[in-house]
């Protein structure tokens, strides 16, 4: 059956083709998340579900009437973008500190450019200190307003705390850009 009738056919309820879809792309899909993320087979799993389920939900809501491209393409362009909210989510919950990067991890050996540079973006927001480490985590991770560091933080308005993480975010990209140099990493930047 063609692709544009799988789509149509699922929207009408036809949950065998869902079915079909699901098992013809399961396998390829999880090793192929396993080898360029690597994540664990229970993670890929619980991913591939997730992206059959947005597919699902996409195309019951309407969102999704006709692709652009393969129903697999489709799916590998979710799960790639659920891994990254995964690792998201992950970096978040296990905070920033000293415990977090153990001093051998940025030189891990990682052939994925993505982990180095997540790794030495971890290490520069450690070497970049307090208060700017605070002030940032603070704004980014915790989304509290200028005015809520302001006062937290001791600042005396919320324009010279706009200023303080100005400065920070700069100090932050020259620390970054000095450990990327260190261990040889070219950026591409777009």
């Amino acid at each position: 059956m063609k692709e544009s009738n799988i789509i149509s056919e699922i929207k009408k309820g036809n949950q065998m083709e869902l079915e079909k879809v699901y098992l013809k792309h399961k396998d390829a899909f999880r090793s192929w998340i396993v080898s360029r993320f690597k994540i664990t087979q229970d993670d890929a799993t619980e991913i591939y579900h997730q992206s059959i389920l947005s597919f699902y939900e996409n195309i019951i809501g309407g969102k999704l009437i006709k692709l652009n491209c393969s129903i697999k393409t489709y799916l590998f362009s979710v799960g790639k973008n659920k891994v990254f909210d995964l690792r998201r989510k992950q970096n978040r919950l296990m905070g920033l500190d000293e415990n977090t990067l153990p001093k051998d991890t940025a030189r891990s050996g990682s052939d994925d450019p993505t982990d180095q540079l997540l790794i030495i973006s971890k290490q520069a927001l450690l070497l970049l200190g307090n208060p700017c480490k605070t002030l940032l985590e603070l704004y980014y991770y915790h989304k509290q307003s200028m005015q809520q560091i302001a006062g937290q933080m001791g600042y005396k308005n919320e324009n010279s705390t706009k200023n303080q993480k100005y400065k920070c975010l700069n100090k932050l990209r020259e620390i970054f850009r000095t450990e990327v140099q260190k261990e040889k990493i070219v950026i591409h930047e777009v």
